[in-house]
């Protein structure tokens, strides 16, 4: 059971990677794929919520899973870029372009 399931696995990389640059191997279901995705993030600051669009991440696919994680880096970029220009210009929605 074990090689049909890496080489369906195999087959669904193949897959995704003609649809996306880059994908990843969820590590909390270990079946499904992370494709790369945006969200909105929100994060109080100052006493207002700044709300950060279009950031970064990777979703698993896997429908009983549906795990989100964040590239190396990318949310504390994005939280610090936000506050920035909250701190200049006063708006509290950030859109990442």
């Amino acid at each position: 059971m074990g090689a049909l399931t890496m080489a369906t696995n195999s087959n669904q990389i193949k897959d995704a990677l003609n649809r996306h640059e880059v994908v990843r191997d969820c590590l909390c279901c270990s079946e499904g794929l992370m494709i790369p995705s945006t969200t909105t993030f929100k994060k109080t600051y100052k006493g207002d919520t700044l709300i950060i669009e279009n950031v970064p991440i990777f979703e698993c696919q896997n429908n009983e899973c549906k795990e989100i994680t964040y590239p190396t880096g990318t949310l504390l970029k994005a939280i610090r870029l936000a506050k920035e220009n909250y701190d200049t210009s006063g708006e509290v929605v950030y859109k990442i372009k």
